[in-house]
């Protein structure tokens, strides 16, 4: 028997949804038919798919997905709407993806069983985190649902926007590193092979500085298509099955303790950190739960750490601002600001003033950054290039001269 989640109208004109179970949709069509005058939707809960299908297709639902139904769900059920009504609402072509959609309708089929919608979205947790569910349960539990979704809204804007400028100040240099070094590696590829070509006809010896520019040549010429393949494959399953392992986890580890990015990083945990904090213990989830779920919600591996640290104190009867302040991480100017807040009773508030600040800062950072490495990138890109030309120039300039 498979499960169909179904929207219709009833003899009265009002709309009805629900859960039916049948062998198939047409069944399950021609019975809603016998009871209902119109049916107006009619969706298979989950949806069957076949071995190869989940092993390569892997459909996600994607951060504006999410951002989009948090808006929508938000603003309906504000208005007035029933939960069934706007998930019916949500489930019109062209509204979602088939990934989104597929999520829509686990959720609306679970809540019309009678579950809470929490607990429905605890089905999927690769799609909303715990920090999410947490709030939820919280809005809930305070029959303030639709608030508490707009807050998570405008939590995750604020994380897509971070993420944005992060890429914004990231994407010219890429593409000036990667593109000069394709071009780098086309011509030790092709030049090489023909430079020695010509000085093994002439019976003649490259100069040692060109001899290795050469054999690397050759070298990249033999393996490039497996080499190809490999950094494929390599980003497809990097990209699709370990999006958040240990690798992601030691690469962040490592870039905050040494190098030029420790304090941006730094600055962007606490922002980030301050923000899951504002944004959940605003929405009355328990401090102690807001803690932790902050110190999971941060990237920075120290950070994280000092959050665990904290909520263990304040378990034990501190306040908050006294563990931060003796921690060696987090800012002292950060600390000093939780302090003032913790002591006026307007700590949430406080929260979001420390987590724009830091905003403010990153972006100055990101653009002092990205303006700082492109000029640098670039002479690196040309010193490359220039080197590979001089290597591969002067012996054909040599060659000329021999042969006159």
């Amino acid at each position: 028997m498979t499960q169909y989640f179904y929207g219709v109208r009833d003899r009265q004109g009002a709309r009805q949804s629900g859960v039916i179970n049948a062998t198939s949709a047409g069944e399950a069509m021609s019975r809603l038919r016998e009871r209902f005058p119109l049916v107006l939707r009619l969706d298979e809960v989950g949806g069957r798919r076949h071995l190869l299908s989940r092993i390569w297709s892997r459909q996600r639902v994607s951060s504006d997905d999410l951002l989009a139904f948090t808006h929508q769900l938000s603003s309906m059920l504000a208005a007035g709407l029933s939960f069934g009504a706007a998930m019916e609402i949500l489930l019109l072509d062209r509204v979602h993806g088939a990934a989104m959609r597929k999520v829509i309708v686990d959720l609306a089929a679970q809540v019309s069983e009678g579950r809470s919608f929490s607990q429905a979205l605890r089905n999927h947790p690769s799609v909303f985190s715990e920090m999410y569910i947490s709030l939820v349960e919280a809005g809930e539990s305070s029959a303030n649902l639709p608030e508490t979704l707009e807050r998570l809204a405008g939590y995750l804007e604020k994380n897509m926007r971070f993420k944005m400028e992060m890429l914004s100040a990231l994407i010219y240099p890429s593409v000036v590193l990667s593109f000069g070094i394709l071009v780098a590696a086309c011509i030790l590829a092709y030049g090489s092979p023909v430079l020695e070509q010509m000085y093994s006809a002439a019976g003649l010896r490259l100069p040692v500085f060109s001899q290795f520019f050469v054999s690397l040549g050759i070298f990249l010429k033999t393996v490039s298509p497996a080499a190809v393949a490999g950094f494929i494959l390599t980003y497809l399953v990097v990209r699709r099955w370990i999006p958040n392992g240990s690798g992601g986890r030691l690469a962040r580890r490592i870039l905050s303790q040494v190098g030029p990015v420790k304090n941006l990083l730094l600055e962007a945990g606490v922002a980030r950190s301050c923000q899951t904090l504002a944004t959940l213990y605003g929405g009355g989830v328990p401090v102690l739960k807001a803690l932790e779920l902050s110190a999971q919600a941060s990237d920075h591996p120290d950070l994280r750490q000092t959050f665990l640290r904290v909520r263990k104190e304040v378990a034990a009867g501190s306040n908050l601002s006294a563990p931060l302040l003796a921690s060696q991480i987090f800012p002292a100017m950060a600390s000093g600001m939780i302090t003032a807040g913790e002591a006026a009773g307007s700590l949430p508030a406080m929260l979001e003033h420390l987590s724009k600040y830091y905003e403010t800062r990153l972006d100055f950072a990101f653009r002092s950054f990205s303006r700082l490495v492109e000029p640098c990138l670039i002479l690196a890109v040309g010193f490359l290039i220039g080197a590979i030309v001089l290597a591969l120039g002067l012996p054909f300039m040599n060659l000329v001269a021999v042969l006159r």
